[in-house]
């Protein structure tokens, strides 16, 4: 028969100590594996928060600049606003002869050259108009209001005849086409 060998209590020390060895490792084990498990979950959240955070700068700066593009884009609308239209000559000088009559002022000839060359830059129209002292002066002010594209030279007024002057001028206007085929 097989016995069972007699164990010393040096040995059953020694097993006890081995087996409490093993028991507090497992112990350990089982709450460094849990912890490990909460580490790796907070640094996942970490991670998480500061990329919302990211995300959240980055939407602030897209939501700046697209307020900055709406400025931009309102401030070019507004120049646009600013810019006198585009006429053609037959509609510039049907304009001229209606402020003129706006003012009580008769234009009696508003001259066009005989050969326009749609390459020059301008045009130089013969002006001769004629209405009361303050209604041509009136005439002239809202000439030269009339946008970028005009001048007046050789200005002359001759004499009060029956309370009416008479006004001639040469008009420049610029060549619109010219500048709509170069814009």
């Amino acid at each position: 028969m097989n016995s069972i060998p007699k164990i010393s209590s040096a040995q059953k020390a020694g097993l006890s100590l081995a087996l409490g060895v093993i028991l507090s490792g497992i112990i350990y084990w089982q709450g460094i594996i849990p912890a490990q498990a909460r580490i790796t979950q907070l640094l996942e959240q970490g991670q998480e928060r500061a990329q919302l955070v990211a995300n959240v700068r980055a939407l602030s700066q897209q939501e700046d600049y697209e307020d900055y593009a709406m400025g931009q884009q309102a401030q070019l609308n507004d120049l646009k606003k600013r810019l006198p239209k585009v006429l053609s000559l037959e509609e510039q000088v049907n304009q001229y002869y209606e402020l003129a009559e706006s003012e009580g002022v008769v234009l009696q000839r508003l001259q066009i050259p005989p050969r326009l060359d749609k390459q020059e830059q301008e045009i130089k129209l013969q002006l001769c108009a004629q209405g009361p002292y303050y209604a041509v002066v009136n005439f002239i002010h809202d000439l030269e209001g009339e946008g970028y594209y005009l001048a007046l030279e050789r200005i002359r007024l001759q004499g009060e005849k029956d309370n009416l002057v008479t006004l001639s001028a040469q008009l420049v206007i610029a060549n619109q086409e010219k500048i709509n085929r170069a814009g």
